[in-house]
């Protein structure tokens, strides 16, 4: 809702883009609770990744089963290791986290590659309303 919700102030496509993906990332980097800057970074790239996502497929089942997915592969191995609450501080991060940024994007970018490949169309929420 936050990203059509500030799309909609420009009538420019690709400026509502930008806005949307600014707008509805900037919260979700902040509600991790992140105090370092290369930590704050990744979870702008997810929330940016996922709303692109969101875009191009209509719909918000992919970006939340790849979020979903996302934070499996990384809780449990946190919790398997007695790491039950992840350092989120300052120095908590490093430019180790360019590998999961590259990793998060490349994995939206082969979706987007299958989507496309296998004739996947973009849902339209106008679709979904019934006319009374």
């Amino acid at each position: 809702m936050i990203n059509r919700a500030a799309a909609s102030w420009s009538a420019n496509l690709k400026v509502g883009l930008v806005l949307g993906i600014v707008v509805s990332s900037t919260p979700f980097m902040l509600a991790h609770g992140a105090g370092d800057p290369w930590l704050l970074a990744y979870y702008f790239i997810v929330g940016a990744s996922l709303t692109v996502k969101a875009w191009r497929t209509g719909g918000l089942e992919v970006p939340v089963l790849v979020h979903m997915v996302n934070n499996v592969l990384l809780l449990v191995p946190g919790y398997c290791s007695a790491n039950l609450l992840f350092n989120r501080g300052p120095g908590a991060g490093g430019p180790i986290m360019l590998v999961p940024m590259v990793l998060f994007i490349a994995v939206i970018a082969v979706i987007e590659w299958w989507r496309r490949r296998s004739g996947v169309a973009r849902r339209s929420i106008s679709a979904k309303v019934s006319h009374v």
